[in-house]
């Protein structure tokens, strides 16, 4: 119990006593007896009172100022103030969030057992908070104003990125140092409770000073940037990419980073944390930023760490050129990756609509006449679930090869005079001639004959050439690179000089 507790106790009971003294005066027994009076009070002055002494002994106690992986050491002492001996005393310091407990041991005059708790750990090198718990349940505190234990213990400030980088500061960078006791008197049985004292007013009867160490943990610019190499972002940010938005994120990927105990909540009103919202399983998402809120043990009421969970969407698209190509025929795609689509390692996918969800098992080669409408987008796979970017419809156009018509297949044509041939074809022709076994194209340098090629029509004659016979034909290319042969046509010459007489003024030639 404090002063300030007792002090209201023995107001209340001394008022007590003067309202039974009133009460006393104005009875009629009372009036009715002769004085002299003589009234005798009697008082228990064995009101239990209990203090503990707290104060900071290391060698920076005169700063409140902390960094990083800082050694705090602290002392409590132990004092009876009250007139009756103290059974079942327990005194237990809350450690901050942000400090682990290190070391805790008694110093002469010593008692009790010293011992660190945590909810969700056994040990304190890995886990920030708990308490550090005090035990003297099993001994008797006497009674007599002296000095009867001496605790000596000693905080290291964290080094942990994710307590330290949180956008908010009284979470995560304060710190504050306290303790409370609860005992029980030995003869009154009257259960007391109270803080620890931090020192004592200079003046006013050296009244007690209740309260903790308010300690502030100023992390340094190195720490800071190797903070940031690891973390990227305060608060914390953790990156998927979108097919996760399918399906919860498990829990041991967010909860792993923070200190065992931490609670993880989906959502805040005005900063305070509603129980309702407690994430017991894995987190749910959708696309797009999400936001959690982590609430470290031993964290103050209402404080918070904001967890960021972005389900990063694919923007980048590929380019795509409409194909055109031959019935029966496959061939390469003119689909390709966008820049970020090769930074990112992102595959080509392609969807037979613009709708379905289910991706073709391979890139689409239709073979038969027709004009086909896809869609490709750059994605990723993880754990078999797909994400996307957006689609880029192109078409697929399979033709028929070119085709081509001879007005004839046969010509007989004499030695001195030129024949016109022509193809009925769409389509852009190469000439060819095979005068022995092998084809050949049809040029004025392999053929020495009267030649002259318009498009897909010749004007052909034997002029020099010493052959009986040839063949001739065309190769077809369409706009999709189609070939196609045509038929070959024979061409015989032969002579057609009819005899003359050398005495006759002229001379003709006739075509059999």
């Amino acid at each position: 119990m404090d002063i300030l507790t007792k002090k209201k106790k023995d107001t209340t009971r001394l008022l007590s006593v003067i309202l039974l003294l009133v009460a006393l005066f104005y009875s009629p027994e009372f009036r009715a007896t002769p004085p002299p009076y003589k009234v005798v009070f009697a008082f228990n002055t064995g009101m239990p009172q209990l203090e503990i002494l707290h104060k900071r002994i290391d060698a920076f106690s005169h700063s409140n100022i902390l960094t990083p992986g800082q050694v705090v050491d602290l002392n409590a002492t132990l004092t009876n103030r009250g007139a009756e001996p103290l059974v079942d005393a327990k005194i237990e310091i809350p450690i901050p969030a942000n400090m682990h407990y290190v070391a805790g041991s008694l110093a002469p005059p010593s008692s009790g057992q010293v011992y660190w708790s945590h909810p969700a750990s056994d040990d304190p090198n890995a886990t920030p908070g708990g308490k550090i718990i005090w035990d003297l349940t099993a001994v008797e505190i006497p009674s007599g104003d002296v000095l009867y234990a001496n605790l000596n213990y000693r905080l290291r400030v964290t080094t942990a990125c994710v307590l330290l980088l949180g956008e908010s500061g009284s979470c995560s960078l304060d710190a504050t140092v306290d303790g409370t006791y609860s005992a029980r008197g030995k003869n009154t049985l009257e259960a007391i409770a109270g803080k620890f004292v931090k020192g004592y007013e200079t003046t006013g009867g050296l009244r007690p000073i209740y309260g903790g160490f308010d300690l502030k943990i100023v992390p340094p610019l190195a720490f800071l940037t190797s903070c940031s190499a690891v973390f990227q972002n305060s608060p914390m940010v953790f990156n998927y990419f979108c097919g996760t938005a399918s399906r919860p994120i498990p829990r041991n990927d967010i909860t792993s980073k923070y200190p065992a105990g931490t609670q993880f909540y989906k959502g805040h009103i005005d900063g305070l944390i509603l129980a309702s919202n407690l994430i017991t399983g894995d987190f749910d998402v959708a696309a797009g930023t999400n936001i959690f809120y982590a609430v470290v043990y031993g964290m103050d009421p209402h404080c918070f760490l904001t967890i960021l969970v972005k389900i990063q969407p694919i923007y980048s698209k590929p380019t795509v050129k409409n194909g055109l190509r031959c019935v029966g025929t496959t061939g390469e795609l003119e689909v390709e990756r966008s820049a970020e689509g090769i930074r990112d390692q992102l595959e080509l996918v392609y969807f037979a609509n613009a709708t379905t969800t289910t991706a073709l098992s391979a890139p689409p080669q239709p073979t038969a006449v027709g004009v086909y409408t896809y869609y490709v987008a750059e994605g990723k796979s993880q754990d078999g679930v797909w994400c996307f970017g957006p689609r880029v419809a192109f078409t697929l156009t399979v033709v028929r090869p070119p085709t081509g018509t001879w007005s004839q297949l046969n010509y007989e044509i004499c030695d001195e005079e030129s024949q016109k041939m022509v193809i009925q074809t769409t389509a852009a022709v190469r000439w060819q001639i095979k005068t022995t076994d092998t084809w050949q194209p049809l040029t004025a340098e392999n053929w020495p004959g009267y030649l002259l090629i318009a498009a897909n029509e010749i004007v052909f004659g034997l002029g020099n050439a010493a052959v009986d016979l040839v063949k001739i034909r065309v190769v077809m290319t369409n706009q999709a690179g189609c070939e196609q042969t045509s038929e070959e046509v024979t061409v015989r010459f032969r002579p057609c000089r009819l005899p003359t007489n050398p005495m006759l003024p002229s001379q003709f030639s006739k075509r059999i």
